[in-house]
């Protein structure tokens, strides 16, 4: 809805309430990109990845992240786990590309 201010507001109360969501870490990450806070969103992208439930999608999100801060070691890490999975290959695709574009 565009109210990011207030979407963080509350992302970071639940956060404190639930600090092993990777979901909650990854939408906290969404809405701090959102907001212009890269480094932010960058460590709640390293928080939800370090939570203990497993997903490909939180591997994009913490890849795209890295592409996005210069951190081509996680983002490549991260690319490799979401095609083992195989579960999310055009975002892999896509993924690949913009690191071919991010290299020019």
């Amino acid at each position: 809805m565009g109210d990011h201010s207030g979407a963080l507001a509350r992302l970071q109360e639940l956060n404190q309430r639930n600090p092993q969501n990777s979901s909650l870490r990854v939408l906290t990450a969404y809405t701090m990109l959102q907001l212009g806070n890269l480094v932010g969103a960058f460590d709640q992208a390293n928080l939800g990845h370090e939570a203990p439930d497993k997903s490909s999608y939180k591997c994009w999100v913490l890849a795209k992240m890295a592409l996005l801060t210069g951190d081509g070691v996680v983002c490549k890490r991260e690319l490799k786990h979401i095609k083992k999975v195989g579960d999310m290959p055009e975002e892999a695709k896509a993924l690949e590309a913009d690191i071919k574009k991010k290299k020019s």
